[in-house]
């Protein structure tokens, strides 16, 4: 009798598991995404990466609108479509669009003066609809597909996707699409500014990877960042930042990371700085949020992830901070590659010695932007620091830029580097001499003629809060006969300042304004909100 309950027992016990597993399977399938063939994804066997995600992108938003996922397949002629309506993506060139040209008027993406378009249209054919979403380019083509998905319903910020609750019927109408599109301008991004207590300053490789792939949804195609330097002037203290590292080149390992002799004491924005290094706004602990906000943070403090939670006191702690963050910008920038987002980091110029001038802020000759950790490294490496604007100053500044130049290339990828004139310098009040002006003009040819010797993967280009020199008594084009036409000249200011000068040169002309104002950081601004 023990022996057949003990049956009876076991027998209980796999029909039981066997149902646990029955439930777990059907489970299962209800989270697998309807797919449906009664509306087909085509893209062509050589598709791009950038072409493949625009299939899987397109894909996903049709399943985020109506709750099915139609088919992804691969045809590269319209013979080897399957039956059905079809939603094609490839990019303009591709032999798949040759083919159907002449049913929608022999039309292309629009593409003028390094302006790359999408078009997204819709044929009958062969008593079906086929949409064709290309652009001039693969990325373009990744661009078109984002756009479709907005043509359904779908909303893009920097914050991340909006879908609306409401669904659409599947299978979604494709039969009257007709758009043509064409940025009015080649260069399109943002600029995150740092030393914030809100903003890039905490964010994670996943906030910066999120917030570049949300500027790609909106059609943007640049993100930059400024960085403050040991010293605004001689008073204050801003930086250093780590996302660029400044040095010797034979202190940058093969891999790109730092040896702990080379390292210096770096931050971003954090609790943990002083009130007089965090602008905009007073760092307070985590455990002293109110309404029960403190209790959702493991820490007292808040900082990057690549930063921790404590300031880096030994050398090995602030070459691990300089390095983290070159791992952060390793992943993000080349996220933001693949999906056609430029990236630009640099240093404020001059780089080394300054003079001085008594109507100007800097009013007695100093050495700028070059922690002292540096300027003893240096001289360890036999590099003198320079007390003029003469020849030692020239090797001095070209050393530190090789080596910058080296740790970037070994480390991430990059597509400008840009050389900033700091805030106030020609402005506010300030009046230049005519050797403070002279040497930021060496500044720049130094940097372009390192760039060019060492074969830097990337390009040069200018940028400051006024464009040159421009300002008190200087002028926009003050640097225009020291650099290559190629270079572009940019400015952080309202209302496209000191672009009358520089485009008619036949110069790239950048041009940001601030949307979103820094002394009101902790507080709502929602136009940000309306960024596209």
């Amino acid at each position: 009798m023990a022996t057949k309950r003990r049956k009876k027992s076991e027998c209980s016990k796999i029909k039981a598991a066997t149902l646990k597993y029955q439930v777990f399977f059907i489970v299962l399938m209800l989270l697998i995404p309807i797919i449906n063939s009664a509306q087909t994804i085509v893209k062509t066997s050589n598709a791009s990466i950038s072409e493949e995600q625009a299939a899987n992108e397109i894909r996903r938003y049709i399943f985020l609108r109506t709750g099915t996922a139609p088919s992804v397949v691969t045809a590269d002629t319209y013979v080897a479509f399957p039956s059905g309506d079809i939603i094609l993506i490839a990019e303009n060139n591709s032999a798949i669009i040759t083919e159907l040209k002449p049913d929608y008027g022999n039309v292309d993406a629009p593409s003028s003066n390094n302006r790359m378009g999408y078009l997204i249209k819709s044929i009958s054919k062969d008593s079906r609809n086929v949409l064709v979403i290309c652009g001039t380019d693969s990325i373009t083509t990744l661009r078109a597909a984002y756009r479709f998905a907005e043509l359904i319903g779908c909303h893009f910020n920097l914050g991340g996707d909006v879908i609306p609750d409401n669904r659409l019927a599947y299978p979604i109408d494709i039969s009257e699409f007709d758009e043509k599109g064409l940025p009015w301008f080649e260069m399109r991004g943002i600029l995150p500014f740092h030393n914030f207590l809100a903003g890039p300053d905490f964010w994670s490789t996943e906030d910066y990877k999120s917030v570049i792939t949300q500027l790609a949804k909106m059609g943007m195609n640049f993100f930059g960042l400024h960085l403050y330097v040991e010293k605004g002037d001689p008073k204050s203290l801003d930086g250093p930042e780590p996302h660029l590292w400044i040095g010797h080149k034979n202190d940058v390992n093969t891999d790109g990371t730092i040896k702990e002799q080379g390292a210096y004491e770096s931050h971003w924005a954090s609790t943990y700085r002083t009130t007089e290094n965090s602008w905009s706004g007073t760092p307070i602990k985590t455990t002293d949020f109110s309404n029960g906000a403190n209790k959702l943070f493991a820490y007292d403090e808040m900082a990057s992830d690549a930063m921790g939670f404590a300031h880096p006191i030994t050398q090995s702690e602030k070459a691990e901070v300089i390095n983290n963050v070159g791992f952060l910008l390793q992943k993000s920038f080349t996220h933001a590659r693949q999906i056609g987002v430029k990236t630009a980091i640099g240093h404020e110029v001059p780089l080394g010695f300054e003079p001085g001038y008594r109507k100007h802020l800097i009013t007695k000759d100093w050495i700028r932007g070059v922690p002292e950790e540096v300027q003893y490294r240096m001289r360890w490496h036999g590099i003198n620091t320079p007390e003029d604007t003469k020849v030692t100053n020239e090797i001095f500044n070209k050393t530190l830029l090789e080596g910058i130049f080296t740790r970037i290339a070994r480390t991430h990828p990059l597509d400008y580097y840009w050389l900033w004139t700091y805030e106030t310098w020609s402005y506010n009040g300030h009046q230049l001499s005519k050797k403070q002006i002279q040497n930021v003009a060496s500044n720049y040819k130094y940097c372009y003629e390192v760039l060019k010797e060492t074969n830097a993967p990337f390009k040069l280009a200018t940028f400051g809060w006024k464009v040159g020199s421009a300002g008190e008594n200087g002028d926009a084009l003050a640097f225009h006969d020291d650099l290559p036409l190629e270079v572009p000249f940019g400015g952080l200011w309202d209302n496209a300042g000191s672009m009358w000068a520089v485009l008619p040169t036949g110069r790239p002309g950048w041009s940001s304004c601030w949307y979103e104002e820094d002394w009101g950081l902790l507080q709502p601004q929602l136009r940000v909100m309306s960024i596209f």
